[in-house]
This record gives C-alpha cells, sequence and structure tokens, in this order.
C-alpha cells in the first residue's frame, strides 16, 4: 500500500511538472512572439526614420542646388543660407559637405564680381571730379530717352548750359578753384533738378 501511494503521489507530482512545463513553453511562444513582432516593428520604425531623414536631405540639397542654379542664370548673388551640416561620412555626407564649400566659394566670388562691375559701371559712366553723369553715359541716355518720348508721345525737355569765362577763372585763380567751381555748380544743379531727371557732364564746362 505504501509504495502504491508513493508511487500514485510521484505520478501526481510528475503530472504536475508537466502541466507547468507545458504552461512555460506556451508562454516562452508567446514571449518569442511578442519579441518578434517588437523587433520587426522596430526594424520598420527606424527603416522609416532612416529613409525619411535621407530623402529630407536630398531634398534639402536639391532645393539648394536649384536656387544656386536660378541665381547663377539670372546672374544675381547667390543667397547666404547654411545647408546644415550632415553628420555622416558617407556619400550623402560628402556631397552636402561640396556643395556647402563650392556655394560659399562661388558667394564670394559673385559677390566680388558684382561689386567690380559695379565699380567699372561707375568709372564708365559717373565723372570723376562732380560725380555727374559723363559724356559717355549722355551719348547711351538721350538717344533711348528720345526713342522713349516718341514711343509713348510724352514730352521731352532738355536743358544744355555751360560756365561763362570759365577758362578766365582756370587762368585767374588755377586749375583747382576751376574744378571747385564745377563741383559747386553741380551741386546747385543738383539740387534743383527733380529725382527723375539727370545731369550729365558733357564737356569741360558744359551740362545737360
Amino acid at each position: 500500500k505504501k509504495a502504491i501511494s508513493l508511487i500514485k503521489a510521484i505520478e501526481a507530482l510528475t503530472m504536475r511538472k508537466a502541466h507547468l512545463a507545458v504552461k512555460h513553453e506556451e508562454m516562452f511562444k508567446v514571449v518569442n512572439i511578442s519579441l518578434g513582432i517588437i523587433g520587426v516593428s522596430l526594424g520598420i520604425l527606424l527603416g522609416t526614420l532612416i529613409v525619411a531623414g535621407i530623402k529630407a536631405n536630398i531634398l534639402r540639397l536639391s532645393k539648394r542646388m536649384e536656387e544656386v542654379t536660378s541665381a547663377i542664370i539670372e546672374n544675381r548673388q547667390i543667397p547666404q543660407e547654411d545647408i546644415g551640416s550632415i553628420n555622416s561620412s558617407d556619400e550623402l555626407g560628402m556631397l552636402s559637405n561640396g556643395l556647402s564649400k563650392l556655394i560659399d566659394s562661388m558667394s564670394v566670388d559673385m559677390s566680388k564680381r558684382e561689386k567690380l562691375s559695379k565699380r567699372l559701371y561707375e568709372l564708365a559712366t559717373v565723372d570723376h571730379l562732380t560725380k555727374s553723369y559723363n559724356r559717355f553715359k549722355w551719348d547711351k541716355d538721350h538717344r533711348s530717352e528720345i526713342e522713349r518720348s516718341k514711343r509713348i508721345g510724352s514730352d521731352l525737355s532738355l536743358i544744355f548750359f555751360d560756365i561763362d569765362h570759365f577758362k578766365r577763372v582756370n587762368d585767374t585763380f588755377g586749375h583747382d578753384v576751376g574744378d571747385t567751381s564745377l563741383i559747386d555748380v553741380v551741386a546747385v544743379a543738383s539740387s534743383v533738378i527733380r529725382s527723375i531727371d539727370s545731369l550729365y557732364r558733357i564737356g569741360g564746362e558744359e551740362f545737360a
């Protein structure tokens, strides 16, 4: 009887152990499936974020290149805008850094060229002494003004004047006084004409 009771107790214990083992195995499957689902979800999320980041960087670079191309075609200054560094050692990072350096270099060059062009235009069109427009500018403008007046049927007024006895001023008081006289005449004339009018020095002491 004792042996049978012992066998039955061992059998009951074994059944409980087997039941627990099955239960643990089922729980292990659930945990594995859950971890798998979480892993796949995280992979998809990280992949989506990486792809979105790459697309955003490429889009930013493309937009910046379009701005630079447009500025070059329209011959205007390249807008100074930081592309933003991409912390990457791959081709995208190299492209971003290279483009940033190229834009900085071109911006400086175009800025220098614009200043030089402006300075050359001033030298070509402005009288260096009186700062009024010079004969070159007069020859160009008066023709276009006449054509514009004819085209739109508007009135056109033109005044010629010169400084009387200017040679006598130079001979008597010297060229420095003569130069000051020219500067003063231009200052007076500029103060009485309208902002839409233009003043030209077309000869030594002759103005229009």
